[in-house]
């Protein structure tokens, strides 16, 4: 595997104890990739600006990942696993040294990486490569950008998947390889990396894990193409198939027709008030949430949609 580690070191004029409280201290020095958690202890999740090599395809120098802290020796060290957009480590030392502290950090990005800042796609493949006449999947996901957070368990869940299918035989008779694909949280970006890669590969299906914006823009592509599509977030649409096209995820009337008759019961009250993103999740809530309230007996008092 293809590694690039980078180091920096940096001198403060203040004593380790003090060096070692900045590190996600909001607003901290940005040498200390501008960490933020809640506390400094094995288990916590923090979230990162991690410095790129070079700047990626969008012009990014830095990246926000999530990260979650593996080793705090206090006043010392602290290590970091980051876990999206890619996997790696992060380890900050803090020593002593004449008129102050000494820290030194160093980044440690993997083939995820290097595919990520220069456009490709990543890997989530069990064993290697994988062999060239394997059936290959494509995972569309969010590893970075505001949905970031989920990339990484869908990342896992498919491999684990493509896992257990090759050790069935795979499907019909050839093994599953699953490439993963990072949308940024980007309509466009999703829909240019799957078209480049379908066009590339020549791929049998792709599993979607994103939002509804890229979902619009990559179903028009996959009717279009013929593609098989399986998409299986929680969705706005009613329609299970259309084509190739299969939304699996629960919809929004599916949820809030359990939800809301449960909540009126258990706390006795009957008016809402509806409030959400400017989006398209927000106002199918709005329109689904008020018919079925008003069906259960509630009435809607105001809504409101902020940006």
């Amino acid at each position: 595997m293809h590694e690039i580690v980078l180091v920096n070191e940096t001198h403060l004029g203040v004593p380790p104890h003090e060096a070692f409280g900045m590190f996600g201290r909001p607003g901290g020095p940005s040498w200390l990739f501008s960490a933020r958690f809640e506390h400094a202890e094995p288990g916590a999740a923090a979230g990162v600006d991690i410095p790129l090599p070079f700047a990626a395809p969008g012009g990014e120098t830095t990246v926000r990942g999530t990260a979650r802290i593996v080793e705090v020796r206090p006043y010392r060290r602290i290590v970091l696993q980051h876990e999206t957009p890619w996997t790696g480590r992060i380890t900050i030392t803090f020593a002593r040294e004449p008129g102050g502290t000494r820290v030194r950090t160093v980044t440690e990005l993997d083939q995820e990486a290097l595919g990520w800042m220069t456009g490709g796609t990543g890997r989530a493949v069990p064993d290697g490569e994988g062999p060239a006449d394997a059936t290959c999947v494509a995972l569309l996901t969010s590893m970075s950008g505001s949905a970031g957070l989920f990339g990484r368990a869908a990342a896992n869940c498919a491999a684990l998947a493509a896992e257990e299918i090759n050790a069935e035989g795979g499907i019909g008779g050839r093994p599953v390889r699953i490439e993963v694909i990072d949308d940024r949280t980007h309509a466009a970006t999703g829909l240019a990396r799957l078209r480049e890669l379908d066009q590339r590969r020549g791929l049998a299906a792709v599993v979607g894990v994103h939002s509804s914006a890229t979902f619009d823009a990559v179903s028009r592509y996959a009717r279009e193409s013929g593609l098989l599509y399986l998409y299986t977030a929680a969705n706005e649409g009613s329609r299970v198939q259309d084509g190739t096209l299969f939304r699996l995820g629960e919809s929004v009337a599916d949820q809030l027709a359990q939800a809301v008759p449960a909540l009126m019961r258990d706390s006795g009250g009957r008016a809402w008030y509806l409030i959400g993103n400017d989006y398209s999740w927000p106002r199918a809530v709005s329109t689904q949430g008020r018919r079925i309230a008003e069906h259960h007996g509630g009435h809607v008092v105001g809504e409101r949609l902020v940006r």
